[in-house]
């Protein structure tokens, strides 16, 4: 065989390889940059096409023919490669209408000028068919140099693209923009040496060849890395520069990439390759297992429907910190069992805290609701303080909550707890000389000032606010708690929650009626018994004296009145007896 039948086999299966390269790219016309590809293979598959019909051809009116069709090739093989490149880097020049269009009439325009060559010879002004040449050779004009001067300026301005995003871009695509830009050198080299006149044979052009390479490169990308699944300036801009920490996953969990906010959360170098649950710091056992989950719900189908979970984790000085973690699959074009996970981390400890503070603060004002309920409701004052005592002690976690009686320096009968409670109380109350302390600040509670004491190296906290009653401090509402410190909102409920319940003792006057009922019982216990010690007095008196004579008599009457002193004797001592047993 001929040497001329070896570059037409070439430049046959060259036709083959870029046919099929454009149709499969073709069919993923929803990718961006596959497009320009497609139409960049075909145009391609059209210039080898008719390189290769060529050598069947014997006239030069045919074989210019023929030279004058591949033009379709080679006019729009450089335009579909600048706007294929700037497409996949990201720069989409199909928003700008005016150069994009621009383009594609500068090369009718080009077009136009090689079918009417014979009317004005710009494009090539003289042929001339040599023996064993490929095809014939060209005394090329003005149009012919002006396009081979655009068609460079697009090559450049590609290959300078590409250069450009391989720089800016993650090492996850620096691999695949290699293989592009040592792609983009194949026409440039290709097209130099035909125009020096370095091919095997003269008149070949190696430039569609260059072009069949591009496609083969692109393709070993498009299998090997996924080229058209991720664009590398929008991996850019939605990843890299994303404010939250951001990794991307392969389908068995291992880390890909990571941008800068999620360096801070890697517990190690060397990071690239290895499980995200070995990486991330600070994450609990159980906490771990709920990722792990997580994950595997996301893999499981590839959904892109955005996933979420809420995660503890500890800072390296042990305090705790809430991050939000955002899921999304992204399944893979080549299989339908792999695909990425891309995985967003925002730290929302202060937007965590805001919400358990307003959860806090409604739960705060619940418990004064109930209380002013409780305060307005029928019922009698002891059974109406246990329910707030309880409700207290729930919502902010005292140890104890209770009402001192100043006078009586103890517990209020209406917030007694239980004999096992109280008891409990009474000793921390003990410990704490609760009774000192009061009378010590008596005069600050007296003008109405809250009680603030506590003990840190025994984690005891005191607050109490004062019951003024006639200008009298006569009850200190009182809350102690172990181990925790009340913050400034809970003083403040609890200040409201004293507030109101002082207001319904002014309303009602039940401290004063118990005080009053108090006094009064205790004013009718030493009434009865100063009575009781007066009767025992006035009884045993005559009791005595009777007693007495019925002895004397029982020794000096006659036989027959004996018996009857005798009987009165008895009575006596009966009687006697019941009195001591009753005083």
């Amino acid at each position: 065989m001929s040497e001329n039948g070896l570059l037409q086999i070439l430049l046959f299966s060259s036709t083959l390889i870029t046919t099929g390269l454009g149709a499969y790219t073709s069919r993923m016309a929803h990718i961006p940059g596959a497009r320009h590809f497609a139409l960049l293979m075909f145009s391609v598959a059209w210039w080898s096409l008719f390189d290769g019909i060529g050598p069947f051809v014997t006239s030069v009116e045919a074989k210019t023919t023929l030279s004058q069709l591949s033009y379709f090739g080679i006019v729009f093989a450089p335009i579909s490669f600048f706007l294929f490149v700037f497409q996949y880097s990201g720069v989409d020049l199909l928003r700008e209408h005016f150069l994009r269009n621009s383009l594609y009439v500068l090369g009718f325009i080009v077009l136009f000028g090689v079918f009417t060559n014979d009317l004005h010879h710009q494009h090539y002004i003289e042929v001339t068919l040599n023996e064993g040449s490929f095809a014939p050779s060209y005394s090329y004009g003005s149009i012919f140099w002006f396009w081979v001067g655009c068609s460079y300026i697009l090559l450049v301005l590609s290959t300078y693209q590409l250069i450009r995003t391989a720089i800016n871009s993650s090492d996850l695509f620096k691999s695949q923009i290699t293989l592009l830009i040592i792609s983009s050198f194949l026409p440039w080299i290709g097209n130099i040496l035909y125009l020096r006149g370095y091919t095997p044979i003269p008149g070949f052009d190696l430039t569609p060849l260059g072009f069949m390479g591009v496609g083969i490169l692109c393709v070993t990308a498009i299998f090997r890395g996924k080229l058209f699944e991720m664009i590398p300036v929008a991996y850019e801009s939605l990843f890299k520069n994303m404010n939250d920490a951001a990794f991307l996953l392969s389908h068995d969990l291992r880390v890909i990439d990571s941008n800068k906010s999620a360096e801070a959360l890697i517990s190690t170098s060397g990071w690239r390759g290895r499980p995200i649950d070995e990486l991330i710091r600070g994450i609990e056992d159980s906490e771990l297992e709920r990722l792990y989950e997580f994950l595997l719900n996301i893999r499981s189908n590839w959904s892109e429907e955005q996933h979420t979970l809420e995660l503890m984790v500890r800072t390296e000085a042990g305090s705790r910190r809430w991050v939000s973690i955002s899921g999304t699959g992204i399944q893979s074009k080549a299989s339908d069992d792999e695909g990425y996970l891309l995985l967003t981390i925002r730290d929302i400890s202060e937007a965590r805290r805001s919400q358990e503070l307003t959860n806090r603060n409604a739960l705060h004002l619940e418990l004064v609701n109930e209380v002013a309920r409780d305060l307005l409701a029928e019922g009698n004052w002891i059974s109406k303080m246990g329910r707030i005592v309880q409700r207290t002690k729930e919502t902010f976690h005292t140890a104890y909550s209770f009402i001192w009686d100043v006078e009586s320096e103890t517990l209020d009968v209406s917030t007694a707890y239980s004999l096992a409670d109280s008891a409990a109380a009474l000793e921390t109350i003990e410990d704490i000389d609760f009774s000192q302390l009061i009378l010590r600040e008596e005069r600050r509670l007296e003008r109405g000032e809250i009680l603030n004491y506590s003990q840190p190296n025994k984690k005891i906290a005191l607050i109490g606010f004062p019951f003024i009653v006639d200008k009298k401090l006569v009850s200190v509402w009182t809350h102690i708690w172990r181990g925790t410190l009340p913050d400034e909102q809970m003083l403040n409920v609890l200040r409201l929650q004293s507030d109101l319940i002082l207001a319904a003792v002014a309303r009602e006057g039940l401290l004063t009626d118990a005080i009053e009922a108090k006094e009064a019982a205790i004013k009718a216990n030493n009434a009865k018994t100063e009575f009781l010690s007066m009767m025992s007095h006035e009884i045993r008196t005559p009791l005595n004296a009777i007693i007495g004579i019925s002895h004397i008599l029982e020794s000096e009457v006659s036989d027959d009145i004996k018996d009857k002193v005798a009987s009165l004797l008895a009575s006596s001592d009966h009687l006697k007896n019941l009195v001591n047993d009753i005083l």
